[in-house]
């Protein structure tokens, strides 16, 4: 109930999140068989609500419940485009769902679903379109237990595309939801931001007086404005994993860091705490990349490799990933072969990287989020 009522307030939102997890409830994407119209608690934690997904609407979502409670669950995203009627929830709604991960659970990535989209949104007109004039297919005609062998698809094939990378499946949540649903991309740097802060979002709160901190956090939004004198300048959303504050960014500083004051950017913010009624802000005096000032600093890097998510080939293109980026950083690897049995390997011979950001997103694409530890 206080996340559905508090959607309007970002900063309460991002708070709620943070201590959900902590407590190590889960914050679920949407499901279009699970979800409800709001958010609802679930064992598995919080799932989110259909109707918080920018471009959805409560009416698509009404007609999306009211069809899965009479005919039973969605079987796949072609069964979803064929029982709904594309005139109500069309193509913006279903870009919307398939890019915050409405439809993962039906074994299909995101990036496969959005590269068929027209055409599977086509095929489904002409499946609707046979249904009123009372026409039959071949696949109508199918025996009942062929048709239990697989998800309804209507005889439509979704080709397998490799989904997006984890930056760009966190950056569509956060445009369409307001927030980062499955991940956050702060976590894998936690250890840089104990070591590189002065101050989280939350303790500011505590300062009495004006003092200098340095705070890191992730770009949520940027306003870029024009002073009298014709210079620009900006105010930026600056969230951490315990919520947001607001930055102003000085013609001087704006003019030195314009490179880096883009939203999703990862950053270290210096300057000054301006206190205020309601809180407090910074005035910044610089801004510098969070992954660029870690990469800088680590000393090694380990990545955790789950046996039974890993096939033989994603070890052949793990090493391919080392060539490319040769440093002096040394690799450990922790196997975990069992729930319970860790197997570690504290450094490879031979082997150095170079921490850059670039390497730390070819190996989360290829081993999954948050595998990817910088000491």
């Amino acid at each position: 109930a206080i996340l559905t009522s508090e959607m309007g307030n970002t900063d309460k939102m991002v708070g709620y999140f943070s201590e959900c997890r902590e407590l190590g409830l889960k914050i679920l994407p949407p499901d279009a068989n699970q979800s409800l119209k709001n958010f609802s608690v679930v064992p598995e934690g919080i799932r989110f609500g259909l109707a918080a997904i920018k471009n959805v609407g409560e009416s698509a979502v009404d007609i999306a419940l009211e069809n899965r409670e009479q005919d039973g669950p969605f079987e796949s995203f072609v069964d979803v485009c064929c029982r709904l009627d594309s005139q109500k929830v069309n193509r913006r709604v279903l870009e919307g769902l398939l890019k915050v991960g409405a439809f993962d659970s039906m074994g299909t990535s995101r990036a496969s679903l959005f590269a068929i989209l027209d055409q599977a949104m086509e095929h489904a007109s002409t499946v609707q379109r046979n249904k009123r004039d009372g026409q039959t297919s071949l696949f109508d005609l199918a025996p009942e237990d062929h048709a239990a062998e697989e998800p309804k698809s209507f005889g439509f094939v979704v080709p397998q595309k490799p989904e997006w990378s984890q930056n760009e499946l966190l950056q569509y949540e956060r445009e369409l939801t307001g927030f980062y649903i499955t991940d956050h991309p702060l976590n894998r740097h936690r250890m840089a931001i104990a070591h590189f802060s002065s101050h989280s979002t939350q303790s500011l709160r505590e300062i009495k007086e004006e003092r200098e901190v340095k705070v890191c956090g992730v770009i949520s939004s940027i306003k870029v404005t024009t002073t009298k004198k014709g210079n620009r300048m900006a105010y930026a959303q600056l969230e951490d994993l315990q919520g947001t504050v607001e930055a102003i960014i000085f013609p001087e500083a704006f003019k030195t860091h314009e490179e880096m004051l883009k939203p999703d950017s990862v950053v270290r913010i210096t300057g000054s705490v301006d206190l205020m009624d309601n809180g407090a802000r910074i005035k910044a005096t610089r801004v510098e990349l969070l992954p660029q000032l870690e990469s800088e600093t680590v000393k090694q890097v380990t990545l955790q490799i789950h046996e039974q998510d890993v096939p033989p080939q994603n070890l052949i293109d793990l090493q391919a990933i080392f060539e490319r980026y040769p440093g002096p950083t040394p690799i450990s690897l922790d196997f975990y072969l069992q729930p319970n049995m860790i197997a570690n390997l504290p450094k490879l011979p031979n082997v150095g990287i170079s921490p850059t950001p670039e390497f730390l997103e070819e190996v989360e694409r290829l081993l999954g989020a948050s595998t990817v530890a910088f000491h």
